[in-house]
């Protein structure tokens, strides 16, 4: 009986740890889809206050010595 039970503790410790990793792995999952949607979120902002247009690019100054 006790080498059953080792044996049923040492599958449960397994699967602990699965759900461990599937948990972190969803938690990233979810961490990316809400940076995505608040990058969504910013482009409509920036396309309405331009009027559909992209902003502009304004190239960066050179950087001459004198």
């Amino acid at each position: 009986k006790a080498e059953i039970a080792h044996e049923v503790i040492l599958g449960l410790k397994d699967k602990f740890a699965e759900v461990r990793r599937d948990n972190a792995r969803l938690e990233g999952l979810l961490a990316s889809e809400a940076r995505s949607e608040r990058r969504e979120d910013f482009d409509k902002e920036v396309q309405q206050e331009y009027g559909g247009q992209p902003p502009r690019e304004v190239p960066a100054p050179s950087r001459l010595r004198i």
